[in-house]
């Protein structure tokens, strides 16, 4: 037998259908905000985070380049490193003993 996945919304809705898979066409994310809901010991320290408009997130979407921080700890580790792609640098947050 065949698997029947449905259909997508009509098209007016912004979403089309690719290889049986309904993809938005614009991503609706326009801002993000990342918490941390359990506090920390310490620094929260991030190395790295990526953000996908498919499902399946082979492919990161680098609309998030130009991020920035509530706060952050030093010059040493900036926002853009959380998204550089490199696992040796990172951003750190400001506070130290991180309240939920």
């Amino acid at each position: 037998g065949a698997l029947d996945f449905g259909e997508c919304p009509p098209s007016e809705t912004g979403v089309s259908c690719v290889n049986n898979t309904c993809v938005e066409d614009e991503p609706s994310a326009k801002m993000w905000r990342l918490v941390c809901e359990s506090g920390t010991a310490s620094r929260w320290w991030i190395r790295e985070i990526e953000f996908h408009t498919e499902g399946l997130c082979f492919e990161a979407s680098n609309a998030f380049q130009r991020s920035f921080s509530s706060g952050g700890y030093g010059s040493d580790y900036p926002v853009i490193n959380a998204f550089d792609s490199d696992d040796a640098t990172m951003w750190g947050s400001a506070c130290n003993g991180c309240a939920p």
